[in-house]
Parts: structure tokens; sequence; C-alpha cells
């Protein structure tokens, strides 16, 4: 699997303007202190050396704390697999369930337009799996709305109304929760919720 970094949408705008900025500030400096070319010149690649030293230094720490947690934390095709899960309610910041073919060509989905604004993903054939094997899944990632037990309680109504209350409140089969205060961007100027994931499944 490849991890690609790019700037966000919020980023790619600012760039120009603060290159643009960057560049008018460095010559007002020059021009008010008239220093002489040669110390220009050498402040400004001595500003480039430490600010890509400073960048290659932290990139590791950076890099490790907002890996997608979909890929370092869960294995969510093996769970789904070893616990028969037929239905699954995804909160938060889960399109990565999406792109898995082997969840797309078992599930079919639709939006829930419901607080929490679940998706749900249910089984076209669960015929196939014994009744006494059957699980439900709920997850949640990157989102604000993730490990509060009033939204955890409302997704598993969305897979099964009647039931919700009971099929929340027994012991989960399985469950997994891991929180940050790191944003899942690549900076903390930008990103869209923090680095975390909450997911558990109950037999049905």
């Amino acid at each position: 699997m490849k991890l690609t970094f790019s700037p966000t949408r919020h980023s790619i705008v600012l760039i120009p303007i603060v290159i643009i900025l960057f560049s008018f500030g460095l010559d007002g400096i020059f021009t008010k202190l008239k220093l002489r070319t040669n110390i220009q010149s050498t402040f400004i690649i001595l500003f480039c050396f430490l600010s890509l030293a400073g960048f290659l230094s932290s990139f590791s720490k950076i890099y490790s704390q907002r890996i997608n947690p979909f890929l370092s934390d869960v294995d969510v095709l093996s769970l789904i697999q070893e616990h028969s899960v037929i239905k699954i309610a995804a909160m938060g910041y889960t399109g990565d369930l999406n792109f898995h073919p082997e969840i797309a060509n078992v599930f079919e989905h639709h939006w829930s337009n419901r607080h929490p604004f679940t998706h749900v993903f249910e089984t076209v054939n669960p015929s196939a799996i014994t009744n006494d094997k059957r699980s439900i899944m709920i997850v949640c990632a990157n989102s604000p709305i993730c490990g509060i037990d009033e939204n955890e309680l409302l997704a598993v109504g969305e897979l099964d109304k009647e039931r919700s209350s009971s099929l929340y409140n027994q012991e989960p089969l399985y469950q997994y929760s891991s929180d940050s205060e790191v944003t899942n961007g690549f900076s903390n100027m930008a990103g869209a919720g923090t680095r975390r994931i909450f997911l558990k499944i109950y037999k049905y």
C-alpha cells in the first residue's frame, strides 16, 4: 500500500500568497538595513537550509502520528471475516471502507441522513452465514463524534432499531479504540478532525 502526501487544498491556495509576501518582506528588510548582496544571499540560503533541516528532522514523527488508522491500527477485512459481520454502521471519516472490493462486492451500502450521519453497509447474502455466528460492527474514525456512547447507540439503531438498546448493552465480541489530539492532515493548521478510531463488534 502507498500513503501519498500532498498539500491540502487550503495550503495550495495560501502558498502563492506566502511566497509573494515573504519575498516582499525580505526585500523590504534588506533595503532598510542596506545589506550587501552577498549578505542577502547568505541569509536566504541559511534560512532555506534551516527550514529544510527542521522539516526533515521532524518528518518521521509527523509521519508516524498521522498514518491512517485503517492502515496501521485495525485490519477491518480480517475482523469482518473472523466475526462474520453482516452489517456495518460507519461514522465520521470512514470512506476507506468504500475502496475495499471485499466490502463493496459483498455489502450494499447507503447513507443515513439521521444524526450522526451514518454510512450503513448490509451484506447482500446474509443467509450464507448461520444465525449463531452473525455479528454487527460500528466504526468511527477521525471525527469529534467518535467515542460518544449516544452516537454509537444511534449507529446501532441504524442497523436494527428495535433491538438497538439490547445489542449495544451486551458485551462486545471485539472492541478497539485509539484517540489522539493530532490532526489527521499533514499539518496542525489543516485537517478534518484528529487521528482517532473507535470500533466495536456485537453478536447479532
